[in-house]
């Protein structure tokens, strides 16, 4: 090691003692070595070991036993030149109390507080200003996976990134680890950095630790010396070099690279000093774009692995050797890191984007703006997109689902508004607006908490219910149509909730009415016809709603016919029937039949939710939890479209687990921890299953209205519906089709007699005369008067 600073020779004191009555050689005398500010206990003095390339201090005897003539000297009678370390175990001034004695306890002389230090290194101790805002990085942001990606990370406020090639296939990570009170970085950080390269590629040029500070001529207006101290630590030993990187802006000047020094991190923490010369930038030019900016880089080799820790970063004016971090309070970093008294952001990327506002205990992060709906009069782009970046948390309508554990291309994590939608769902655990139509959605089963439903959330080509992997547990198809899986058709139907155990069904085809209407048949249900003229809505020409009842009520029993309902489409007559067990196909006339598997215990909530869900086509499966599964073991599901919607859900147990990694899957992990049933076991998957995407709010083109929870303006508040098992009625997330106020007209008829010019005029039907209908009037749609406008939400 170099010499270290910290430890200081004492050339002031005599280089042999005297004996203050005779003058002569002080033989055999004693020097006692004391705290001065503790004069009983001991305070170890040094004498050099070792040569150039590796000195150490080792510790003199205390007292130390003068020669004969005088000297000191160590145990082995070697004269010696004793070093003085004046400070504490926390780099703090410590001096020393010294007594000397003669060889028969009489004493000579004493020295306090010695050595006093100069007023040069006074200032290595706490009395400097750091250049570096947020040198111990109390404010940061984590990076999404912890993963560094090409080009700049940035990853604490106030300079301070990774910097990688702007193409790399090495595997770098970053992470920060919070600390308790610690002597090892001094001054004890809130955070440590670690930063990790697991995979290596020596093709790369690029990979350091930065510190940036915008305008390149900040230390350059003269030339002097700086010193740039930071602390570090290795698993291993990392050599690295220490450069100065100059970047004169867009159009300006070419970058320069000034190296400063080389070392090596090894696995003894230190603190290490560096002397930095910015040099002057004469004749150099400054771009215009204000975008220049000085760096000061830690480089390491781009062909090892390594794993190292840094914290305590300080640039200070001059040579002067840094001994600790300097007292900085909090507010101070905060202040000078950010802007004004601010909390600390979130690590985790959720205040990014949120504006500050001032509170009583300082600025923070406001975010109430998560989940707001505005409209704006220009285009907006979505959070995905990189091309035009975005720069706001505006999140267009309608634009699509978002994977949960994802991030914006401006680096926020889309989890933001998924809790936001999650929480104020009226169904636990499920999105406001739904899981998105590419996805599936698992619902509770109220009579059933080892069980959990499992519906995809589209139609299509025909996919198969969810199965096992190696879970040993039971996955049951609840649809069988034709003798495949529902997804292979549509039945000309989107069904909706709408109020409380009840779907409305609406037909999707042409104008032409049902083939046959709807009943109840068999089943306890109650089937309504919605009215063409009284409530009548533009979007509901051939609907009606189904009153559900609880499945208790629909069992028909072993080697009986199964209970059924009717409806059609346009050209072909359905019958839907239950299936419990043993339950024989009722096959009502020449009708299609779909079957439907059912459990005894769901509620008129649950059979309501499983017949919106058939009326819609989609595949439904129940996926029953029968052990508590082992780490890594996993069962599969498919969703429309399936060539890119495959899925496989596995399981960790208190963070272990191998991810099995099905080829041509998604996985979702579910976190379990010792001591799990085969109920939590259920809820927990159930609720990993609904939080991995959840959709943006669809439906563009529709009117926004406000809440009415007593029906005081919105009349048909209990009819409202949603796409949504389960969200219907007076709840966020609604809808409601377009419809008339229902009215009607007087009209009169008038006719005159042949041959007499007499005019006659009825009010009723007291003359037969022809029907006479008026010309249509209006448009296509009811409407009030409009702008068109961009709607989004912030996430």
């Amino acid at each position: 090691m170099s010499l270290n600073p910290k430890y200081v020779v004492a050339p002031s004191l005599q280089m042999y003692f005297v004996d203050k009555n005779t003058g002569f050689p002080l033989a055999q005398g004693k020097v006692f070595f004391y705290r001065d500010t503790n004069r009983t206990e001991p305070k170890a003095v040094y004498e050099l070991q070792g040569n150039q390339a590796n000195y150490t201090y080792a510790p003199l005897p205390n007292p130390i036993i003068l020669s004969n003539v005088g000297t000191i000297q160590d145990n082995t009678g070697a004269d010696v030149l004793p070093y003085y370390y004046p400070y504490d175990q926390f780099g703090n001034e410590d001096l020393y109390y010294i007594v000397v004695q003669d060889s028969n306890g009489a004493e000579q002389f004493v020295r306090q507080a010695w050595p006093n230090p100069t007023i040069e290194e006074n200032a290595t101790s706490n009395n400097l200003f750091n250049y570096i805002p947020n040198g111990q990085l109390l404010a940061h942001t984590n990076l999404p996976d912890d993963l560094c990606v090409a080009g700049s990370n940035p990853i604490a406020q106030g300079g301070v990134s990774i910097e990688l090639d702007n193409s790399i296939t090495s595997v770098n990570k970053l992470i920060f680890i919070p600390q308790q009170y610690t002597l090892q970085p001094p001054q004890s950080p809130r955070y440590i950095a670690n930063f990790t390269c697991t995979t290596a590629n020596s093709l790369e040029v690029t990979k350091s630790i930065r510190v940036k500070f915008n305008d390149v001529n900040k230390f350059s207006t003269i030339a002097q010396d700086n010193t740039y101290a930071i602390w570090m630590v290795g698993t291993t030993s990392i050599p690295v070099t220490v450069n100065v990187y100059k970047f004169f802006g867009t159009g300006g000047s070419p970058a320069v690279l000034l190296t400063q020094a080389s070392t090596t991190i090894t696995t003894s923490p230190t603190f290490f000093n560096f002397l930095i010369d910015f040099e002057l930038n004469q004749g150099e030019n400054v771009g215009p774009d204000n975008d220049d900016y000085v760096a000061i880089d830690i480089s390491f080799p781009t062909g090892i692995t390594f794993d190292m820790s840094f914290s305590d970063m300080v640039l200070v004016d001059g040579n002067v050797p840094i001994l600790n971090f300097p007292v900085q309070t909090n507010a101070d970093m905060f202040t000078r890191g950010i802007f004004g008294w601010v909390n600390a952001p979130d690590p985790r990327g959720y205040d990014l984007y949120l504006p500050a506002i001032l509170t009583r205990e300082g600025m923070i992060w406001d975010s109430s703006v998560i989940g707001r709906i505005e409209f704006v009069s220009g285009a907006v782009v979505s959070p995905n997109s990189v091309s035009p970046l975005p720069v706001t948390n505006d999140m267009p309508f309608a634009s699509g689902s978002y994977i949960y554990n994802d991030y914006s291309a401006i680096g926020i994590p889309f989890a933001r508004l998924g809790d936001y939608l999650i929480a104020q769902s009226p169904v636990v655990g499920i999105p406001l607006y739904g899981t998105g139509d590419d996805f599936a959605t698992a619902y509770e089963l109220a009579g059933v908490t080892d069980s959990f439903r499992l519906t995809v959330n589209m139609d299509g080509v025909g996919i198969p219910a969810a199965s096992d992997g190696n879970t040993g547990w039971t996955f049951t198809g609840i649809v069988d149509y034709n003798g495949s899986t529902t997804g292979s058709a549509s039945i000309g139907y989107t069904a909706y909730s709408n109020a409380s155990d009840t779907v409305l069904c609406v037909g999707t085809w042409g104008t032409v009415n049902f083939n046959s209407a709807p009943t109840a048949g068999t089943t306890p249900f109650t089937v309504t016809i919605n009215d063409f003229f009284l409530g009548y809505t533009a979007q509901q020409q051939r609907s009606f709603t189904v009153l559900c009842t609880a499945a208790s009520t629909i069992v028909a029993g072993s080697g009986n016919p199964g209970d059924y309902w009717l409806f059609s489409n346009n050209t072909t007559n359905y019958y839907m029937w239950f299936y419990f067990n043993g339950e024989t196909d009722p096959a009502p006339g020449s009708r299609t039949g779909i079957k439907v598997t059912m459990n005894v215990n769901y509620t008129a909530q649950d059979v309501a939710n499983i017949v919106r869900e058939v009326m819609n086509a989609y595949q439904i499966s129940t996926v029953t939890v029968t052990t508590v599964p082992l780490a890594g073991q996993y069962w599969l599901f498919s969703t429309n479209p399936s060539s890119v919607a495959n899925y496989y859900v596995w399981y960790s147990i208190n963070g272990a687990g191998i991810d099995p990694l099905i080829g041509g899957r998604i996985g979702i992990n579910v976190a379990l921890v010792s001591g799990e049933t085969d109920d939590t076991v259920a809820t927990k998957t159930r609720l990993a299953v609904d939080k991995y995407q959840y959709d943006s709010p669809p439906q563009p083109g529709m009117f926004l209205r406000g809440i009415d929870f007593n029906g005081v303006w919105d009349e048909d508040v209990a009819n409202r519906w949603s796409s949504v098992s389960g969200i219907s009625g007076a709840m966020l997330g609604t809808f409601e089709y377009s419809q008339f106020l229902s009215h009607d007209h007087d009209y009169r008829e008038i006719q005159t007699t042949p041959g007499t010019g007499i005019i006659s005029q009825s009010t009723g039907s007291d003359f037969n005369f022809p029907l006479e209908v008026t010309n249509n009037t209006g448009g296509n749609e009811t409407r009030p008067v409009n702008m068109y406008a961009s709607f989004v939400i912030k996430y």
